[in-house]
């Protein structure tokens, strides 16, 4: 299961969903599957199981974090 941190720190930065979909220039099927970590984009959806760099790159940019950290610390 891919867990990221997405939600969290764009809010941390006072962006809602539709600001960083605005900022990020994806669509916003792609900023909603990251932002709740799930393949349809949905809050119950079913978990992410497939990443596109350049998206995170994308992400990570307009959120001025690595892309290391969009994704939650488990073990």
């Amino acid at each position: 299961m891919i867990l990221l941190r997405v939600q969290d720190i764009a809010q941390e930065k006072g962006l809602n969903l539709s600001r960083l979909q605005k900022k990020s220039n994806l669509d916003m099927i792609i900023v909603r599957r990251h932002w709740y970590c799930t393949q349809n984009g949905s809050l119950n959806g079913a978990s992410l199981v497939q990443l596109n760099v350049h998206t995170l790159i994308k992400l990570a940019r307009v959120l001025e974090v690595s892309v290391k950290d969009l994704f939650n610390d488990v073990r």
